[in-house]
């Protein structure tokens, strides 16, 4: 085995930290196996390289430890998989394995971006914090003032209907309007609504409670994820038909 050129470490605060946070706890690396290990990356990774020659009385005087320990921490690194050993008539090849190498650092942008198409708004009520906040804790019929404890979860097209758990479709509700809606399009609800004289014609229009506003920006800030929701048409055909008040509807 001969010294090899490889892609230096692009950020070595972040690699220090994945060294301390996930290889040597994985492994159980003890202080002076973390000793020598840090040598052997010094005088390879640093340098550019994937592994290097070194004699056993070499590594023992920089870690100064005698060559008994020098090889018993050696092999123990060696035992442990963070590091390949070659024994020759020169010393030891040594091949230096970073966390990535071993498996042991995750997908970054799989980490902190979520997949929001994939997402489930409805079941354990798991996102219900961030739904109440992109609803300005309102309901999204009545517009009256909702909590954590007073809310109920609502289908905008009814799964009878094929209406999915996305966060296009999952929106809070109180408890009457959730109770009374049930299989009801939600176009129709709200034309009910404003004939019982729980909407205003200001209150039916779509852009009230933001029923028709772009999610993008909420949900970037939480998620992660760019993106906006089209207008929903139902709201702005509820919306029309609000005169009906005024005419015996």
């Amino acid at each position: 085995m001969s010294s090899e050129e490889i892609d230096s470490v692009s950020d070595w605060p972040a690699l220090l930290v994945d060294l301390e946070s996930k290889l040597f706890r994985h492994f159980s690396i003890n202080v002076y196996e973390r000793c020598l290990y840090y040598h052997l990356l010094a005088i390879t990774r640093a340098q550019g390289i994937s592994y290097t020659t070194v004699s056993l009385p070499k590594l023992a005087t920089a870690c100064d430890f005698s060559e008994h320990s020098a090889r018993k921490y050696l092999r123990s690194l060696s035992a442990k998989g963070v590091v390949e050993l070659d024994q020759t008539r020169q010393g030891f090849n040594i091949l230096v394995k970073l966390p990535n190498d071993l498996g042991l650092i995750e997908d970054r942008v799989e980490e902190q971006y979520l997949n929001l198409e994939e997402l489930d708004f409805f079941s354990d009520r798991k996102y219900l914090s961030e739904l109440l906040s992109r609803e300005n804790e309102q309901c999204f019929y009545c517009l009256k003032t909702v909590s954590e404890e007073t809310c109920a979860l609502d289908h905008v097209i009814p799964q009878a209907d094929h209406g999915g758990n996305g966060y296009e479709n999952i929106v809070v509700t109180c408890h009457s309007c959730n109770s009374k809606k049930q299989g009801t399009a939600a176009e129709d609800f709200l034309r009910h609504l404003y004939r019982a004289n729980l909407l205003s014609e200001v209150d039916l229009n779509p852009a009230v409670g933001g029923r028709d506003r772009p999610l993008g920006a909420v949900w970037a800030v939480d998620f992660g994820v760019d993106f906006s929701m089209p207008a929903r048409p139902w709201a702005a055909a509820a919306s029309a038909d609000a005169p009906v008040r005024g005419h015996g509807g």
